[in-house]
């Protein structure tokens, strides 16, 4: 259920849309089952790729995607 909500966090923290992405990691925390472990957000019933990619979401910074791609052979302009 809270699946799409990783998602849309993943993808407006991207954007810059800190608000927009802590609240919606709020309500997959209201919603799942989450276990504190080593100071981390776990999700029980959540594959290893899922819990880090929610991981890699909570600690992301904006256009983080965009500079890993940028600083490949294929070099995007700054304005993408």
């Amino acid at each position: 259920m809270s699946k799409p909500f990783r998602t849309v966090s993943g993808r407006t923290r991207e954007m810059g849309h800190t608000e927009i992405a802590d609240a919606a990691f709020d309500y997959v925390d209201g919603k799942d089952d989450v276990t504190p472990w080593s100071g981390v957000a776990r999700y029980a019933g959540l594959s290893t790729q899922g819990n880090l990619y929610s991981l890699m979401t909570r600690s992301a910074r904006p256009s983080v995607n965009r500079d890993l791609v940028g600083r490949t052979a294929l070099r995007v302009e700054p304005t993408w």
